[in-house]
């Protein structure tokens, strides 16, 4: 069942880089700011995609991330998804799995799982939100 809005996040992608030119596989890198229940929190995002056999518009990726509080927390997570491409911008949605050692404010999200969706446009800034899956 999909619970609350956990997560909102605006970023910006900071780099690529080429992993495989058979796929081809493309690592992309984002960081950015966001909120997670009411936390001020920044993050660095780094995933990588190929092309789905049969449609060159739609890209299966996997990712990971780590999210610091400005009180020094840390959380982090691993994720898998689909994007695809619109024209000018590419929209993701899939599923993250996320890990915590903290025991103050970031320590609700330990072994949390959620589902995301996340948008970057042409110049590159990217919006993303995830709900907690229960």
């Amino acid at each position: 069942m999909l619970g609350e809005l956990i997560y909102e996040q605006r970023g910006k992608i900071s780099g690529y880089r080429v992993l495989d030119t058979e796929g081809p596989t493309v690592e992309t890198t984002i960081s950015g700011t966001g909120i997670i229940r009411g936390v001020n929190v920044t993050d660095v995002v780094t995933y990588w995609s190929r092309p789905s056999a049969g449609d060159r518009n739609v890209f299966y990726a996997e990712g990971q991330g780590i999210i610091l509080s400005k009180e020094g927390e840390m959380a982090s997570w691993k994720g898998y998804g689909i994007g695809r491409y619109n024209n000018r911008s590419r929209a993701d949605r899939g599923s993250v799995i996320f890990s915590s050692k903290s025991d103050g404010k970031l320590s609700f999200i330990n072994n949390m799982i959620g589902v995301f969706e996340y948008e970057a446009g042409e110049n590159g800034n990217t919006v993303g939100k995830i709900w907690e899956w229960k």
